[in-house]
């Protein structure tokens, strides 16, 4: 066998494992050589589907499902299953509903709510600082709190 069939043998074994999904890297290394070699050998070979998929039990309903490597950390099967999953993880609506403690807000007077665990992460921020926790301020939202700030370091720009 000269070395030209050879080639042409090797080649149309490359392009038979690219068609049934190995990698470029993977049929390079098989053969010894550089997966832009094994590129170039492949060349018009339309990319196989070289996602992984992976079974997976629905944390609501039970019910199997089926998802990508881009999906693996799924844990419901639907939109709807995980919003039942949020309700029962007090997380509904972008917003935790247990333990919360309701506040008033120092900049507009405004009332809102915020979560235990938020209030205690802020008065462990505010003591790993050496600072009083109890002169903290809390704002509804981050406008209202930049407008405070804005007024107590600039309060001759407030006035016309």
């Amino acid at each position: 066998m000269s070395n030209r069939d050879y080639l042409n043998v090797r080649n149309e074994e490359i392009k038979k494992f690219r068609r049934d999904g190995l990698t470029l890297a993977a049929i390079g290394k098989k053969y010894g050589v550089t997966r832009e070699a094994i590129r170039l050998i492949c060349k018009g070979i339309p990319n196989p589907d070289l996602k992984t998929y992976h079974k997976k039990k629905c944390k609501s309903c039970n019910k199997e499902f089926v998802v990508p490597s881009t999906r693996k950390n799924a844990k419901t099967c639907s939109n709807e299953c995980f919003a039942k999953i949020q309700t029962y993880n007090n997380y509904k609506d972008g917003k935790w509903t247990k333990e919360l403690v309701d506040m008033t807000c120092a900049g507009c007077g405004k009332k809102f709510q915020r979560t235990k665990k938020l209030i205690q992460i802020a008065k462990h921020s505010y003591e790993s600082r050496g600072m009083d926790y109890a002169n903290k301020k809390w704002y509804c939202d981050r406008l209202c709190n930049l407008s405070s700030i804005r007024e107590e370091r600039f309060p001759h720009l407030g006035e016309h």
